[in-house]
């Protein structure tokens, strides 16, 4: 089983980046959290990585209906 979904763009990372978080937006979704891995790894364990992001995206009126009815989230 798959927890992920993959695609593979001919654009440069960044350009990828933008143009997802452009169409996420689009369709009501926000970015909640985002890790910068090659960055995180960089500063906590000295680890070379490649260029490597992980999102948390949510639809952003039902985040804020729920963030507002519920003080306390886990």
């Amino acid at each position: 089983m798959e927890y992920f979904t993959s695609k593979t763009v001919d654009l440069p990372f960044d350009q990828a980046i933008e143009k997802v978080t452009d169409l996420l937006k689009e369709e009501g979704f926000g970015v909640l959290t985002e890790i910068d891995v090659k960055d995180t790894l960089k500063k906590k364990l000295d680890v070379d990585f490649k260029k490597y992001k992980t999102w948390e995206p949510a639809i952003q009126i039902l985040l804020t209906r729920h963030c507002r009815q519920k003080t306390r989230l886990a």
